[in-house]
Parts: structure tokens; sequence; C-alpha cells
């Protein structure tokens, strides 16, 4: 019986995670069904494994503790003058997560078949709304761009994890699931997480130049990947940058009623919104009554009153319009602890650390990330788990390394 619960216990895991890589993007409410799923696991867990494991994740891992952090500026945030409820539940269902599954054995074989699963359903889901069952992509489950941001930490984690396992057959996998997520990043044409990929990818390179780390047949593999996910996809490159360059002449003969020209509108909008309550913002209670207003005195057109409705298109305008520069510093939380963690203890691990930090980063200044329930959520637990493997796996090199001395 006790064998049982044990593995149950180190099990639950993977149901969350497996909805993640499967069903959370293919339908609209995906993050809602996962903190549901999460609260029956978290019922298992409780009669598994009682309160033992609430306290060594307390005790064992710092993420925990930060997440706490932010849902708490989220909900206070919230009572005073308004807060994304979304960007709540993702706080809430990694946190969560955290405090209640038993994280102490993840097996690393698991991830890496999670991840390609993962892969495989957004080339699918991709595909089926680009090609079969044709929409906008606005309307896609989760709006293409969010959906694109995650795509990207699957490549990322997928190609940089590539770089530890030993196991021919894991790298392979691996490998793979970054070439269809590649493929599933182009199908979406996305720019701004496409450029975040970019992005993140030189600056790596730079980091590896820079100490001497480069892996030449790491190299190779990743151009190889890029080189044949292109070729397959450029039918949307072109026409994405047919788009792109045709947008760019209109904005230079002063029309601004394209999708580039619309942003650089609501960012100048949100930019004197910062000025006028630069410390705690906006809140968010107000701001649809406040595009209103704007629209009926003529200050902006309905081209621009629609895509403030949606959001600013910038993250850290996003935050600095609704919640200042407190808010603003709270995004460096979550986008820059996993990178001190990283180089401060686990510097052989720094890449992984760092690689989904700077992909939203740099989407950040392009989109707003983490104020998509399902995109940022994925970001927090996936952070999460890069920082529990390594920890777990570095604590047991030790414990052996001292086992041998002892010996």
């Amino acid at each position: 019986m006790r064998l049982l619960k044990k593995r149950i216990s180190e099990n639950l895991i993977y149901i969350p995670l497996l909805w993640i890589a499967t069903g959370m993007f293919a339908f609209s409410k995906g993050d809602k069904i996962l903190l549901i799923i999460l609260g029956l696991c978290i019922c298992i867990s409780l009669i598994t494994d009682g309160l033992s494991t609430i306290k060594h994740n307390w005790s064992n891992n710092p993420w925990l503790k930060w997440l706490l952090v932010l849902a708490l500026f989220g909900v206070i945030s919230d009572k005073v003058h308004g807060f994304g409820s979304r960007e709540i539940r993702a706080l809430l269902t990694a946190l969560l997560l955290f405090t209640f599954l038993n994280l102490k054995n993840l097996r690393l074989i698991n991830i890496v078949i999670l991840l390609l699963v993962a892969s495989s359903s957004a080339t699918f889901i991709s595909y089926f709304y680009q090609n079969i069952h044709i929409i906008d992509r606005r309307y896609w489950p989760v709006n293409a761009i969010p959906f694109a941001s995650y795509i990207t930490l699957l490549i990322s984690i997928s190609l940089l994890l590539s770089r530890y396992v030993s196991n021919n057959m894991a790298k392979a996998i691996l490998i793979l699931s970054s070439f269809l997520g590649f493929i599933a990043l182009l199908i979406t044409e996305s720019r701004g997480p496409l450029i975040a990929l970019v992005c993140t990818f030189f600056s790596c390179a730079l980091y590896l130049i820079w100490y001497k780390k480069i892996n030449w047949k790491f190299i190779i593999y990743c151009s190889i990947v890029v080189a044949i996910a292109i070729i397959s996809t450029l039918p949307y490159l072109q026409s994405r940058y047919n788009e792109t360059v045709t947008e760019v002449n209109q904005i230079q003969k002063g029309n601004y009623n394209t999708s580039a020209g619309l942003r650089l509108s609501v960012y100048a909008i949100g930019l004197n919104m910062m000025k006028e309550k630069p410390i705690f913002g906006h809140g968010k209670d107000n701001l649809h009554a406040r595009w209103d207003l704007m629209l009926k005195n003529k200050e902006i057109n309905s081209y621009v009153h629609q895509v403030l409705s949606w959001n600013f298109h910038n993250n850290f305008i996003e935050k600095g319009v609704t919640s200042g520069l407190i808010g603003i510093a709270t995004m460096f939380l979550w986008l820059g602890m996993p990178i001190i963690y990283g180089w401060r203890l686990y510097k052989e691990y720094f890449l992984l650390f760092s690689a989904p930090p700077m992909l939203y980063f740099f989407a950040s200044l392009m989109d707003t990330p983490a104020t998509n329930g399902s995109s940022y959520v994925t970001y927090l637990i996936f952070v999460g788990l890069i920082l529990t493997t390594v920890k777990n796996h570095t604590d047991r090199k030790n414990k052996t390394v001292e086992e041998s001395h002892l010996a």
C-alpha cells in the first residue's frame, strides 16, 4: 500500500503537464480546465502524502516563494484598482502546483516525451487552424501570438536540453521536438515570438562565444532544424513577409491603420498614461471607459480603440499603465530571478535557466504574453520545473560525491 501511494504521488505531476502538452491550447478555456485538473491532483496528493509534500516544497523550492509574492501583489492590486484575472489565475495555478505536488523524483525521460507530445500537438493545432478549419488567428482557441510564445518555450527548452542529455534516443527526441516546434511557430505567422526566439538564440550564441563553450555539433543540429523548418513553411513566411513590407510602406505614407502602425499608436498612448500615474498606475477597472471617452472626443479612431480594448501589445507598457513602476518591477521578479539563480548556483545549466526569461522579455516588447492565462502559466510552470529538476539532480550528485568521500 505504501509503495502504491509513493508511485501515485510521484506521477501526479504528469497529469497537469500532459494537459498542458495536449489540450490547454486546443480549448479556449484550457487554463481554467488546468486549474480543475490540478485541484483533483491536489486532493489525491493530500490523501497519499498528507502535509509532507507541502513542507518539503516550501523548504526546497525558492520559486514557490516568489510565486507567492507575485500572487499576493496581484490579489492586493485587484482589490485596490483592478488586476488581470487571467494573470492572477496563472499565478495561483503555478503556486498550487509547486506547493502541493510531489516533484522530488521528476524523470527526465518523461519530460522529454512530454516535450515531443507538446510540439506535435502545437504543430497540429497551427496547421488545423491555418489550413483545415481556417479562422482568423485572433480567434484560435488561444490567440496565435501568445500561443506562439508558448511554442518558443518548447523549441528553446528542447534544443538546450539536448545539450545536456547523454542518451542518444532522448537527444534525438528533443531535436525532433524542436523541429516540430519550429514548424508550428512558422505556421502561426507570428512575427513577435519569432523575433524573440532569434534574439534569444543570438544572446545564447554570444554567451557561448564569450565563454568559449561553442559546441559545433550542437550548432550544426540547430542549423539543420532551422533550415528544414524554413523550407517546409516557405509559403507562410512569404505571405507574412509581403504583409510586413506592405505595412512598412503604409506607415511611411502616414497610414497607421495597419497592424504595426496601430501598435505604434497604442504605445504612444500607453507611455503618456504612464506619465500620469507613474508609481501605482491606473488599474484595470476604468480603462475601457477611458477608451470610450477618447473615441467620443475623437482623440483616437475606431481601429485604435479596438486594439486598446485588447491590450497595449507591449507587456511593459501594459504593466506600467495598470500597475505603474511597481508593476514593472514585479515583472523583473519572474523574468530576472531564474537568470540570477542560474548564474549564482547552476552555471553549468545557465542557458537552460536564462532562455525562457529572455524569450518572454523580448516577446514582452511586442506583445503581452503575461496577460494570456495559458501562455503565462506555462512559463511559470516550465521555469519552476527547470529549477526543480536541476536542483534535484545537483543535490543527488553532491550527495553521491559526499558518500564516496566518506567511503
